[in-house]
């Protein structure tokens, strides 16, 4: 069974759908006025951080288990690209969305959106080198360029501070490069 035939199945269930809810970091909807309550079907949407393609095979499934769990349709949609995806959240165009904690405030202040759920775990980055680098410590990196994803998101800002923890001056020491996706 490949992991996208098991995630499948394990969001059929009830108990797996509220897990699930607990390992995300944050849902969030539209204040009551803002959700039409006649709408037939309800829209879903999560942050681009992967591409179109890679985020309709990952959230359909929990769409999917959405439907059964709440008795009504329920359609994932994302967006291109971030700056698209936060038009549709200011413009409450979507009933409920997944983004991270750093956005979340805005969600909140600004959009009139509510939390609803939230992750329980602390948000953790990893830096990974090939097998074959020469880089085996933190220590290693210095003069190095580091690849990240967009400067904005949350990972970028856990990198800043472990490298300022270690001593690291981010003016001399190491490079950061980001690039336009998560997956790039």
């Amino acid at each position: 069974m490949t992991n996208t035939d098991h995630a499948g199945l394990l969001l059929t269930t009830r108990r797996a759908l509220l897990a699930l809810l607990t390992c995300c970091l944050a849902w969030a909807l539209p204040a009551p006025q803002a959700v039409a309550a006649d709408s037939a079907e309800l829209r879903f949407s999560v942050a681009p951080y992967l591409s179109p393609a890679r985020m309709e095979e990952l959230y359909t499934p929990m769409a999917t288990a959405l439907t059964q769990a709440l008795g009504r349709p329920v359609v994932f949609r994302t967006a291109s690209t971030f700056d698209r995806y936060y038009e549709q959240v200011a413009g409450a165009s979507m009933d409920f969305t997944l983004l991270h904690a750093f956005f979340y405030v805005v969600a909140v202040d600004q959009y009139g959106y509510l939390p609803v759920a939230r992750m329980r775990e602390p948000f953790k980055g990893l830096l990974v080198v090939l097998d074959q680098s020469p880089v085996r410590t933190l220590a290693d990196l210095r003069g190095q360029t580091i690849a990240t994803p967009p400067e904005y998101l949350p990972t970028v800002h856990l990198i800043r501070r472990t490298m300022r923890d270690n001593k690291f001056d981010p003016s001399k020491d190491f490079v950061l490069r980001s690039f336009r996706s998560v997956e790039s």
